[in-house]
């Protein structure tokens, strides 16, 4: 048996308002929703984006930096 890790990649990793950032995600269930946000745990959240993965279950998508984010 072979397991598989979900990966993540996140670039840049920071950036200033406004700044695009492309986010991407692999090893996840195939056809489903998923809920990018940006903010604190437990603090203020925003969503910016609904992705649904492919058949390998993988997604790519590019988000903005929020401007209330100092």
């Amino acid at each position: 048996m072979k397991i598989q890790l979900r990966t993540v990649s996140v670039s840049p990793s920071s950036g200033p308002v406004g700044e695009k950032i492309n986010v991407s995600m692999s090893q996840l269930f195939s056809d489903t929703l998923y809920l990018i946000g940006f903010g604190a745990l437990g603090g203020n959240q925003e969503i910016l984006a609904e992705v649904t993965t492919d058949i390998e279950g993988g997604f790519e998508e590019t988000v903005t930096v929020p401007l209330w984010a100092q």
